[in-house]
């Protein structure tokens, strides 16, 4: 069943950029939050709480692309994406961003 913009594609749970691995704590409608860890140590390197968009489809290079949701970019980060060094910091935002009231389903 091909994807659309009211059904995109569901971002990864768990999936690496550069030399950092991340995986999906919880999420409530829109709303993130990530636990990222380095993939050269395994050490936590901080929690990423972010707002998912979806990114509308189309054809790019002669390819069809869906919708799909998309992880903001590091250039979204101080205003669809924070970054945590303590996850109780993190649990903060995340708990602020998905009130009902700011996070609509």
């Amino acid at each position: 069943m091909p994807h659309t913009i009211e059904n995109p594609r569901p971002l990864e749970t768990e999936f690496d950029i550069g030399n950092y691995h991340y995986q999906l704590e919880k999420r409530a409608g829109n709303v993130v939050m990530f636990k990222v860890t380095r993939r050269d140590t395994g050490k936590e390197a901080q929690w990423e709480v972010a707002l998912i968009h979806v990114q509308k489809g189309g054809v790019m290079f002669g390819k069809t692309i869906e919708p799909y949701e998309r992880y903001p970019s590091n250039n979204d980060f101080g205003r669809i994406a924070w970054g945590y060094q303590l996850r109780p910091d993190a649990e903060k935002k995340y708990a602020e961003l998905a009130k009902p009231a700011n996070n609509p389903s």
